[in-house]
C-alpha cells in the first residue's frame, strides 16, 4: 500500500550516514561545532549545506544550524509579534521583498489572530523520524514560525499543559510557511499526513487555497 506521506523525506539511514561523515571530519580538523547559515537566496540555494544535515528550511526560509560533534543538532525559529491577516498573493509578495520589514517581529497571517502576541522565551525543535517536534515557553499568546511550507495534510498533535488555556492551532505565515498559535505552552509534534484512507482531500484543499490567494483573473481552475 502507497504510504501517507507523499513528499521525498530523508531516511535514518541516509541522516545517520551523513551526521557520521560530517563528525569523522570535524573530529580530525577538531571541530565541537558547525554553525551553518542557511540563507534563503538563489532559490535556496544557499540553504543546502545546513539542509544536508537538518531538512528543516527551503521555500524562502532561513535556516540557522547548530551541528555539534555529539547530540542532537539545534535549528533556529522566530516569533513576530505583529501579524496581519492577508491573502493576496502580490501584497504578500511585496511585503517579503521589503528590505525595511523586520521578518523576525512582523508577519503575515492567513486568518486574523485574536489577542496580542507575546514573544517566546523558550523554543526547541526536533526532527522524530518524518515528523517535527516543538517545545516552546512564553509569557503569553505566541506565534511560532516553522520553516516548513504550510499544507492541510500537516497535523498538529499536541500535549495537554496545565499552563495552557487554549489549545494550539495552525495558520499559513508569509503565504508559505506555517505558524503555530498557543498560549504560554507547547509541547506538539507537526506530522504530514494523507492518504486514500485518511485526510484525501487536503491536497485538493491547498489547491484551493493556492487559488484563493491569486488575483481573480489568474484564478482559473481547470
Amino acid at each position: 500500500m502507497r504510504k501517507l506521506t507523499e513528499y521525498p523525506t530523508l531516511s535514518l539511514k541516509e541522516r545517520d550516514r551523513r551526521w557520521a561523515n560530517v563528525r569523522a571530519e570535524m573530529e580530525k580538523r577538531g571541530l565541537d561545532c558547525l554553525v551553518l547559515c542557511g540563507w534563503p537566496a538563489m532559490w535556496d540555494f544557499n540553504v543546502a549545506n545546513a539542509r544536508y544535515l537538518c531538512p528543516i528550511g527551503g521555500n524562502a526560509e532561513h535556516n540557522v544550524l547548530i551541528f555539534p560533534l555529539s547530540g542532537e543538532p539545534t535549528t533556529f525559529i522566530y516569533s513576530p509579534v505583529f501579524t496581519e491577516a492577508r491573502n493576496d498573493l502580490d501584497s504578500i509578495l511585496d511585503f517579503v521583498m521589503d528590505e525595511n520589514v523586520d521578518l523576525t517581529q512582523s508577519a503575515l497571517v492567513g486568518r486574523k489572530i485574536d489577542g496580542s502576541l507575546v514573544p517566546l522565551q523558550s523554543s526547541s525543535m526536533s526532527m522524530v523520524n518524518e515528523d517535527i517536534r516543538i517545545n516552546a515557553r512564553s509569557a503569553g499568546l505566541s506565534l511560532v514560525v516553522v520553516p516548513l511550507e504550510f499544507s492541510n495534510c500537516i497535523e498538529l498533535s499536541d500535549e495537554p499543559s496545565v499552563a495552557s488555556s487554549s489549545k494550539p492551532y495552525l495558520l499559513r505565515v508569509n503565504g508559505l510557511l506555517t505558524g503555530v498559535v498557543f498560549d504560554r505552552a507547547l509541547n506538539a509534534r507537526l506530522a504530514f499526513r494523507t492518504g486514500p484512507l485518511h485526510n484525501a482531500s487536503c491536497r485538493w484543499r491547498d489547491y484551493q487555497d493556492f487559488l484563493g490567494m491569486l488575483p481573480k483573473n489568474r484564478a482559473t481552475p481547470p
